[in-house]
């Protein structure tokens, strides 16, 4: 082999060693470079996001009293689920004022929520003239609590004479399905 081809063969071996080195080691450890800065990028959001968060609690902490009555009237709007006296003490008074007579029941309802909210199941059945329902309705819609009408179903009165009873003309049976937030 003369000079000239011992020099192409050496700047070959060097040429494929470099470029071996390149692949194997260099492009490897740019890799890993990108993926770190990315994870360090991502950490840094991530401790902006929390420093962002802690500055909301301190300042909420500091306005607390500010939220006190706001935070007073949402527990006002829920019912105790331990003792829904309120409640239906609510519910027959709304009955009395409408001029229905109303037969209030608690439901079984465990483990049944509304968007995460807890809740309590009463089914209400009353008498009274449509327009008197259909105003007890309202005062549950537009009452202090949060509740939901499920079901609203409506009979006309069967006329069952005797027993001391009687039943004014028009007169309607009415089932009303409620779902109130509990806390």
């Amino acid at each position: 082999m003369n000079n000239k081809q011992i020099i192409y063969v050496w700047a070959g071996a060097f040429t494929a060693a470099t470029i071996l080195l390149a692949v194997f080691l260099v492009y490897p450890l740019l890799l890993d470079i990108q993926r770190g800065s990315g994870e360090i990028l991502l950490a840094r959001a991530g401790m902006i996001t929390i420093e962002l968060e802690n500055r909301e609690v301190s300042r909420f902490q500091k306005n607390i009293k500010t939220y006190q009555p706001d935070f007073t009237k949402a527990d006002g709007l829920m019912v105790d689920a331990k003792d829904p006296i309120d409640f239906i003490e609510f519910l027959e008074v709304a009955a009395v004022k409408s001029g229905i007579d109303a037969d209030i029941r608690l439901v079984s309802s465990k483990g049944q929520t509304l968007n995460t909210w807890p809740t309590l199941v009463f089914q209400v059945f009353t008498n009274g003239s449509f327009f008197d329902t259909m105003a007890f309705s309202k005062k549950l819609e537009t009452g202090p609590y949060l509740t939901s009408i499920q079901k609203l179903s409506i009979k006309k009165h069967e006329n069952i004479t005797g027993a001391g009873k009687t039943v004014a003309a028009g007169a309607i049976d009415a089932d009303v399905l409620l779902r109130v937030v509990a806390k």
